[in-house]
């Protein structure tokens, strides 16, 4: 009997924040928003020796031990929910209005493999660029290569290359083996 009241009843997490909500004790994070709630003190000395396991069970976790020991435990707990610290709010998806949030566990992998506000070096300017921008920021960086627009193959010391963005105006006065064709035409001046 004393086991069960160590958990809510409504989510079987533990009682942390406990209070009674139509007769049942629930934790805090269950009880209807805008409801008024009165917190039930419960003696420290009865409860702190009780074994339980994480109310992160469900998602995997494997943590069993005394309630003396559990607000420790939850805040290492790699299956806790969290927000991205990067601020990003795209994790899981939004469900029902409300953003949901990944378990701590995989936090390093998202900030260095998917979220879109980590930073990312532009391999042509070598700026900072954040993941989601990277895309616009390639259609106008100065320093992106791209094909001359007359056509030609742009021939280097080291073979066919590219201009950049920045130099291409350079290259098409000065270097185009078809400027003068194309000018010729009158498709280019």
């Amino acid at each position: 009997m004393e086991e069960k009241l160590l958990l809510c009843s409504s989510c079987n997490g533990m009682l942390r924040d406990a209070c009674i909500y139509e007769g049942d004790l629930r934790c805090g994070v269950c009880i209807p928003e805008g409801v008024a709630w009165q917190p039930v003190k419960m003696n420290r000395e009865i409860v702190s020796d009780k074994m339980i396991s994480c109310p992160l069970k469900e998602r995997g976790c494997e943590w069993s031990d005394t309630v003396s020991t559990a607000i420790h435990h939850l805040e290492e707990c790699e299956f806790f929910p969290v927000l991205c610290p990067l601020g990003c709010v795209c994790l899981e998806g939004e469900r029902n209005g409300k953003v949901e949030k990944l378990e701590k566990r995989w936090i390093v992998e998202h900030q260095r493999d998917s979220c879109p506000l980590r930073e990312l070096v532009c391999e042509f300017c070598m700026n900072k660029v954040k993941a989601c921008e990277m895309n616009p920021h390639l259609e106008d960086c100065e320093h992106f290569p791209v094909p001359c627009p007359n056509g030609c193959v742009i021939e280097g010391e080291e073979g066919t290359r590219q201009v950049t963005r920045r130099d291409v105006h350079v290259y098409l006065a000065n270097e185009c083996p078809l400027k003068r064709v194309v000018s010729l035409l009158g498709l280019w001046v």
